[in-house]
């Protein structure tokens, strides 16, 4: 008749056949009835027991709360029907682990707690646990410890570290994330802008200062006062030694004078063929500098005054003799200009008319012809 074999809590593992030695179903062998030469088996399921399956590779084919030591890391740990984690030290009243089944949410989770001090500094869970699924106390070893308000967000997925800040709750070593710091620190912000702000990690900080719009009102200020209206570019700006624009001016006379460095002559004055002067100040540099000269109004003139330079500085018209007057002139001189001859032919004067003089050439006395004024 074949064995049925049952775990503990009275659940069926696995059926043994008469005769038969089950090497399958769990990590040490199951030995059928009437089988034979299982004396061998039966001595070395004993031994591996008593080891705890010592090995470097985890036993085969584990149940539940088997335990297994690790022969290479030196660690003792047990299979929870997932994986092997592994046993920490049991919980003697002060410091230690141990483990704690949370009954408020379906499935139950088992936490393991780690003490220090006889006070609770984390929870190790396998899923998230909200702080209403959380007990106000809980009972471990007989003794009653505070629970829930030391983890007031709940519990995690890995390790959750208990919110008490006693002296009896501090973690050594380096931390690769917190949500605040220990102790809250300013941060502060000298030189050209000034400000400071307490900074603990919990949130974000804005440092608040009024040095830039201080800044800019003495700009802005500056700027009305010396004649500038805003919005608009400045032209001549003042930069502080920490790069900041303090102070902005339209330009001046001075500020050429400084670039060009040198202060142009207050006075432009052309002298020779033709003369004349003009001030030439910052007044004048918006508009057109004219040199002015004595000048004679254009047309035709009888009579000018030629200076030492060769130029025409004076004229008048004489008019002793009219415009189509005649005269006798000799007639082996050139015929000046401004005159024709008396030979009826048509001329056209300057103003663009025409003017016909009598023909009367021959009728002059010898060596003379007749001329008419035409200018």
């Amino acid at each position: 008749m074949s064995y049925n074999i049952t775990n503990y809590d009275g659940s069926a593992l696995v059926t043994v056949q008469d005769g038969t030695l089950d090497t399958t179903s769990t990590s040490i062998t199951l030995i059928g009835k009437n089988s034979v030469n299982f004396g061998l088996a039966m001595n070395e399921n004993f031994v591996h027991l008593m080891q705890n399956f010592s090995g470097s590779i985890q036993p085969a084919n584990p149940l539940p709360g088997q335990l297994w030591y690790n022969s290479v890391t030196k660690v003792l740990s047990f299979y929870n029907g997932k994986g092997w984690p592994t046993l920490a030290p049991p919980f003697d009243g002060q410091a230690g682990t141990a483990t704690y089944t949370i009954p408020n949410i379906v499935p139950t989770v088992d936490v393991t707690l780690t003490f220090s001090s006889g006070v609770i500094v984390s929870a190790t869970s396998s899923i998230a646990v909200p702080p209403s699924s959380l007990p106000a106390q809980i009972s471990i070893g007989g003794t009653n410890f505070t629970f829930q308000s030391l983890f007031p967000t709940g519990l995690f997925p890995g390790i959750t570290l208990a919110s008490s800040v006693s002296v009896n709750n501090q973690f050594v070593g380096t931390a690769t994330k917190a949500k605040v710091l220990a102790t809250a620190r300013t941060i502060s912000l000298n030189g050209s802008i000034n400000g400071n702000v307490i900074f603990d990690g919990s949130q974000n900080v804005t440092i608040s200062s009024n040095l830039i719009t201080a800044l800019a009102g003495n700009v802005v200020t500056n700027a009305i006062s010396n004649g500038l209206t805003l919005p608009s570019w400045f032209t001549n700006v003042y930069v502080s030694s920490n790069g900041i624009v303090t102070d902005a001016t339209a330009i001046a006379p001075n500020d050429i004078y400084n670039a060009l460095g040198y202060t142009p002559p207050s006075l432009i004055q052309i002298q020779g063929d033709v003369t004349g002067n003009t001030v030439a100040n910052g007044t004048v540099w918006t508009a057109n500098v004219y040199i002015n000269n004595t000048t004679v109004t254009p047309g035709y003139y009888s009579n000018v005054y030629v200076g030492a330079n060769g130029l025409v500085t004076a004229a008048n018209n004489d008019n002793a003799v009219p415009t189509t007057g005649m005269i006798l002139w000799p007639s082996t001189s050139p015929v000046p200009a401004g005159w024709t001859l008396c030979n009826g032919a048509v001329v056209t004067l300057p103003n663009g008319s025409t003017f016909t003089p009598p023909n009367i050439e021959g009728s002059a006395p010898t060596g003379t012809v007749y001329i008419a004024r035409i200018v």
